[in-house]
């Protein structure tokens, strides 16, 4: 079985490291504390706690229109997109239907809560 040969290393006469008799000699010294404080302050925000999820049926046409949307930039995510319709959906809606909306979805909160 041949063995991979072994080329010694090429020299071009110059060494790549200088000693000095003082030792390494630096330059720029960085403070730690300053590094750490910098990361600290671009560290990301804190996201709010996650909340229960829950799978609703939807047909494949209507995830893929979800997901295509998200994927142009419309939203982050899909549940980002789905609050952001269901917002303007609310919005349009005549005060009796909010009212009839508001006592409804605060019966189906209250049930999940329990």
């Amino acid at each position: 079985m041949g063995m991979l040969e072994k080329k010694p290393a090429q020299k071009n006469g110059k060494s790549l490291l200088r000693h000095t008799p003082g030792g390494v000699e630096v330059e720029n010294q960085v403070d730690r504390e300053s590094i750490i404080q910098s990361v600290k302050e671009t560290a990301t925000p804190k996201k709010k706690p996650a909340e229960k999820t829950t799978s609703i049926r939807i047909s494949v046409t209507t995830r893929n229109a979800l997901n295509s949307l998200v994927t142009l930039g419309e939203a982050d995510t899909v549940n980002t997109l789905l609050d952001q319709l269901i917002t303007q959906k609310l919005e349009s809606l005549r005060p009796d239907q909010q009212r009839t909306y508001d006592i409804i979805n605060g019966v189906a909160t209250k049930r999940d809560k329990d």
